[in-house]
């Protein structure tokens, strides 16, 4: 099941970056590879992510996070845009 939401979620990111460098060009593209990482991350390592206790900015996380609500938070932060972009008509 994991490695089937790990494809999954690959492969919309890498769909995102495909139709923003068709749309917009290389440089759009590329800019847009380093914040699908967040929630690749949280999709891919929500385990080891939901475990982290200490300093998050300036506030402390003191509780674990169960790893399906990093999941869950994953998938809505790579989904969310897409609808978004689809139901605002576009990027191009």
């Amino acid at each position: 099941m994991l490695d089937m939401q790990r494809k999954a979620s690959l492969a919309l990111a890498i769909a995102y970056v495909l139709l923003l460098w068709w749309g917009e060009g290389w440089r759009s593209a590329l800019v847009l590879v380093f914040p699908l990482l967040i929630p690749l991350a949280m999709i891919w390592f929500a385990e080891e992510i939901g475990e982290y206790l200490g300093w998050a900015g300036r506030s402390q996380i003191d509780q674990t996070t169960h790893p399906a609500l990093m999941r869950w938070l994953g998938w809505a932060f790579l989904v969310l845009p897409g609808i978004a972009i689809v139901a605002g008509g576009g990027v191009f």
